[in-house]
């Protein structure tokens, strides 16, 4: 099924400030996606997807209390075709693999947001 870019609800999680901003920021310049939430914590993402329904969460992985592959198997649980894109400063081939076979629409590395993320909203596009 396409999704219309122009619906594109995203929520964003991530426990620091700095970075909540700049991902922001960076999704601010495509009109398709709209950031519906930011939370800093797990369990404000999950109460965030229950409150704004939203197409995609952006999610670090290293959360405080709950990681970020625990609450994206709560998020699946109750909202099946949410999409959960995992982000993480920690780019390790095992942590890569757990994400993607636990439902991870993609992994990207923080470090590579701004080159890879692009490519994530056309892949969101046709998908």
């Amino acid at each position: 099924m396409k999704v219309d870019v122009s619906h594109i609800r995203t929520l964003v999680v991530d426990d620091s400030p700095v970075f909540l901003r700049t991902v922001c920021t960076f999704l601010a310049q495509y009109k398709g996606i709209k950031v519906v939430a930011t939370a800093e914590s797990a369990f404000a993402a999950l109460r965030a997807v229950d409150r704004f329904r939203p197409d995609l969460v952006l999610l670090d992985f290293h959360l405080p209390l709950m990681n970020g592959l625990e609450a994206m198997a709560q998020i699946h649980c109750r909202f099946p075709a949410t999409r959960v894109v995992i982000l993480t400063g920690y780019d390790e081939p095992e942590l890569r693999k757990a994400c993607l076979e636990g439902g991870a629409f993609a992994f990207i590395p923080k470090m590579g947001v701004s080159r890879e993320l692009p490519f994530l909203i056309a892949r969101i596009e046709s998908a």
